[in-house]
């Protein structure tokens, strides 16, 4: 087979929106991979890998982009917005979850002050002489056990800045990254006002907005999900499939953006090996009208890279020796000895369903994160009470996660699918499937596995992917230029949106103000370096050895010293 060499060089691109997803994707993979790397020859997290891949990447914006020199002025300084806006945000609000301080701002704060994963057990570097806090160890089954690509990349930036917070900003970035490149496809199919919009409604899943100041990971799990399926869909679409155009980019960013997904969650791999499946599938049954199996090999390729670069260098750290370890990579929630992690948290009753009435409860009932058997009954679609909105201020609502009118959406959307699409179902059935309703039809059917295959598929956070089912009509009916249904569709998701923005905005507002009184109070009072309890919160130690230069850790109130609590961490002074 001959191999045509200018094939493998990227070609100049005119359009922006898809370059600017495609970079700020590039960078956070050239953080991550880099830094892996280096982990693997024995180093700790270096601050300067940060300069050196933005500068990297702005050149090649820079060189990428076919335009003028203003353009390109005005793409790169865009880019440069985007990265520094969402460490700005990220690094102001304060993540005040449980998870976020539990375990993932620990394992972050032991990265950034020397814990290389590969080589050391989070048990081996709290041994280690050091002045920073040493605190991963009260939960180091996940710390030593899970993905840790959002975490290195995190730990890259607190390195960088100095502020535990500001490792947030991954997802900010993927989500913006998401925009671009859904956009960037859209706009040739809608115009431009439909594509923006259905665009920025589809990368604010609810999921999303919900946990955009804290640091879960499912919502940056979704946003990848995204730009990995657009990036399939284009790869079946032949007008955007052509060599010399967009092939080598989707390549690259399929590789990317696939071994990112599987060392952020281990649901990141089983999700992208489904999505992979049934375009695959998809292809092979089509694969007369291609005349050749190229695309299947493409595929094929892009499944070997990633899992390369995904298994053997990002994720060195977890699969590999999850493996050696304990005899599956997917421990600790395989495998001997696995931890079941959801059944003390499901709702009462739950463990006796089936996984369709769980999921229909949850789509149903009133949104709510306790555990009051009440909330379980189905209510009156599009009512909301205070409560519901309340409980949004958490990162992981259980019931109703979608947001308060979500399980309405979901009716209304049933109801527009029997009104507009009754005459499309008949030419389907008359003239087949044609190339253009396969790139809708094909998301939706791997969409709909994973949430069928997930015995967990009823809680919001696991199954991101869930809120697409409206986001594929929207887009259909735009399509059909039905602009009524289109309208009436959008403003109900924008408010379901707004519901659960303004829950979390207010929440971490309030939050973050109290963390910085209590910080500035505590450094009035202090002469000395305090001595802190962190308890449960114990990554909220981090944002105190930022504040202060350096605190002690002690498990015990030391005697003639007075307790200061500071967002639940007890400080002694």
């Amino acid at each position: 087979m001959r191999i045509n060499l200018r094939q493998l060089i990227p070609s100049q691109l005119s359009d922006i929106y898809f370059l600017l997803g495609f970079h700020i994707i590039l960078f956070i993979f050239l953080l991550v991979f880099m830094q892996s790397l280096l982990y693997a020859f024995q180093a700790s997290v270096v601050w300067w890998i940060f300069p050196l891949i933005l500068s990297l990447v702005t050149l090649s914006l820079w060189h990428l982009y076919n335009a003028k020199i203003s353009q390109k002025t005005a793409g790169v300084g865009v880019l440069l917005l985007c990265i520094i806006s969402a460490i700005g945000i990220s690094g102001y609000i304060l993540d005040n979850s449980y998870d976020g301080n539990a375990y993932h701002k620990a394992a972050i704060g032991s990265l950034a002050h020397g814990w290389n994963p590969v080589w050391d057990t989070i048990e081996t570097f709290n041994n280690q002489p050091t002045t920073s806090p040493r605190l991963a160890e009260t939960h180091s089954l996940w710390t030593n056990h899970y993905p840790k690509a959002q975490w290195i990349y995190s730990a890259i930036l607190y390195k960088m800045t100095g502020n535990i917070e500001s490792g947030k900003s991954l997802l900010i970035l993927l989500m913006t990254a998401a925009f671009f490149i859904l956009y960037s496809y859209l706009k040739l199919r809608l115009n431009r006002l439909l594509a923006g919009i259905v665009s920025l409604i589809a990368v604010c899943n609810p999921v999303a907005i919900a946990q955009i100041f804290s640091y879960y990971n499912d919502g940056i799990l979704g946003s990848l999900l995204i730009v990995f399926t657009i990036a399939l869909v284009m790869v079946i679409d032949k007008s955007r499939n052509k060599p010399g155009g967009l092939h080598l980019y989707i390549t690259l960013l399929l590789v990317m953006v696939c071994a990112l997904l599987i060392n952020i969650k281990f649901t990141g791999l089983v999700y992208a090996a489904i999505y992979a499946f049934v375009f695959m599938a998809f292809i092979v049954w089509r694969r007369n009208d291609y005349k050749d199996l190229r695309l299947i090999r493409r595929l094929l390729f892009i499944g070997c890279a990633s899992l390369l670069i995904g298994i053997f260098v990002i994720g060195l750290s977890t699969y590999p020796k999850n493996f050696i370890k304990n005899q599956h990579p997917l421990y600790p929630l395989y495998g001997s000895g696995a931890v079941d992690i959801i059944t003390f948290l499901e709702p009462p009753g739950f463990s006796e369903k089936n996984r369709a009435d769980k999921l229909y409860i949850s789509l149903s009932g009133t949104s709510s994160n306790n555990k009051n058997p009440e909330n379980q009954a189905m209510k009156v679609p599009f009512s909301v009470t205070k409560e519901e909105v309340d409980s949004f201020g958490a990162p992981d609502v259980h019931i109703g996660g979608f947001g308060v009118f979500f399980g309405g959406i979901i009716y209304l959307s049933l109801l527009l699918c029997i009104i507009y699409l009754k005459k499309g179902y008949r030419h389907l059935r008359e003239r087949g499937i044609s190339l253009e309703t396969s790139l809708l039809l094909v998301p939706l059917v791997a969409t709909i596995t994973t949430v069928a295959l997930l015995s967990d598929s009823w809680w919001a956070r696991y199954v991101p992917q869930l809120y697409w089912l409206p986001i594929l009509l929207l887009v259909i009916l735009a399509i059909k230029r039905k602009y009524l249904a289109v309208v009436i569709l959008s403003v109900i998701m924008v408010c379901n949106l707004a519901v659960i923005a303004y829950a979390q905005i207010k929440t971490n507002y309030e939050a973050t103000s109290l963390h910085h009184q209590q910080i500035d109070s505590l450094i009035s009072r202090c002469n000395k370096y305090p001595k802190i309890n962190p308890g449960a919160f114990s990554g909220n130690a981090y944002n105190l050895y930022d504040a202060c230069n350096r605190v002690s850790v002690i498990k015990t109130p030391p005697a003639g010293k007075k307790p200061y609590s500071v967002y639940n961490t007890t400080v002694y002074y």
